[in-house]
């Protein structure tokens, strides 16, 4: 199931207002494999692993700025006899770039899908029942894990499987010897490379903040963002992009009043947020007459219907310029303020459901 609602923002005095919205910016992501690799001399078997690539690296400057996706593999017997004691362990390794980053930051969240692993010291080894021939793991296991910190480009998933028959002697498979035992596949999972997107699979009690760069140079990053609070157990993906009309040129700067945010959440039960959430955006090259006094929302709900958030005083907040939650903060509201020493206004919409802004 997608849920997509849609907010619309403007001014008073200016444009009509859009009742609603297309799907806007490109696809966050995409699962890559399922790849067999397998070995073929000593113990035979073969490793399936799959990823979901495309998601944001995570943002260590703001306490709820982690965002995950996953990994997952599977083993299989291809040898006329049982193996014994089969095991995986698998190590993350980031890249900045075409070389490795100074240290690894991406990381393993458990418990797995399975119950095999155990974690330590960011290595994650998962232990199976012994595999008769034709025999496998079973379903795969999933397991997800915090993507890299910016600017981290790519994580690669390193999958090392070991069986034993009698003895366990750990020699690499391609090392010459005929009973070789520990075989190794890897599978890359790149970030998203898009300025105006960010995206997380997101897990139950989390907050997060989604953000933009859509008008780096201007102002910097996180110029655009949304923030919610996952509140079921079920796993989704949380989508959000910034888009321009062609209006704003190929490479808007500074940034369009009409620029559009949408996020959806892809597979999201109907109770996924635990919480309000709130959009943001810096909102420059306003049209005359709107100001932080008049700018207005109307958000437009899944079944069409609309309300006009702002244009009575009980919603607009004092209060709710922050990406933080309070009980003083009105839902829905709007809260607005001029940027100083700049011609522009910073944003902030609450309300409860996710959607998207149109800015014109």
């Amino acid at each position: 199931m997608k849920r997509r609602s849609w907010l619309v923002l403007s001014g008073l005095l200016v444009c009509a207002i859009v009742a609603m919205l297309g799907p806007a910016g490109s696809a966050s992501g995409a699962q890559q494999g399922p790849t067999e690799s397998c070995n073929q001399t000593g113990r035979l078997f073969c490793l399936t692993l799959s990823t979901f690539d495309g998601i944001t690296a995570s943002d260590p400057g703001a306490s709820d700025g982690k965002r995950y996706t996953w990994v997952e593999w599977t083993m299989s017997n291809i040898g006329g006899s049982t193996l014994t004691n089969p095991q995986i362990t698998v190590n993350l390794t980031d890249y900045c770039g075409a070389s490795a980053c100074a240290g690894t930051t991406s990381s393993f969240v458990m418990p797995d899908s399975s119950s095999a692993c155990v974690l330590s010291t960011g290595t994650l080894t998962c232990k199976y029942a012994n595999l008769p021939a034709g025999g496998n793991t079973g379903l795969p296991t999933r397991i997800y894990f915090k993507t890299a910190n910016e600017p981290a480009t790519r994580t690669v998933i390193a999958v090392r499987g070991t069986v034993k028959e009698s003895a366990n002697d750990n020699n690499p498979c391609g090392s010459g010897d005929p009973n070789c035992d520990t075989f190794l596949a890897s599978i890359t999972n790149s970030y998203e490379p898009d300025a105006n997107a960010a995206y997380t699979f997101a897990l139950n009690g989390n907050r997060f903040y989604l953000e933009t760069d859509d008008v780096l140079g201007l102002s910097g990053k996180g110029s655009s963002s949304y923030t919610f609070t996952s509140g079921n157990a079920s796993i989704f993906r949380a989508n959000f992009v910034t888009s321009f009309p062609a209006a704003c040129g190929a490479t808007p700067s500074p940034t369009c009043f009409n620029r559009v945010l949408t996020v959806s959440a892809d597979g999201a039960p109907s109770t996924y947020n635990a919480g309000p959430v709130v959009f943001y955006a810096r909102l420059t090259n306003l049209p005359q007459g709107v100001n932080a006094n008049n700018v207005t929302a109307t958000h437009t709900y899944d079944d069409t219907t609309s309300q006009i958030i702002g244009d009575v005083s009980a919603e607009r907040s004092s209060s709710g310029c922050t990406f933080t939650y309070s009980n003083q903060i009105p839902v829905p509201s709007i809260c607005a303020k001029k940027v100083q020493g700049m011609q522009a206004v910073d944003v902030w919409v609450w309300d409860s459901q996710n959607g998207g802004i149109k800015f014109g």
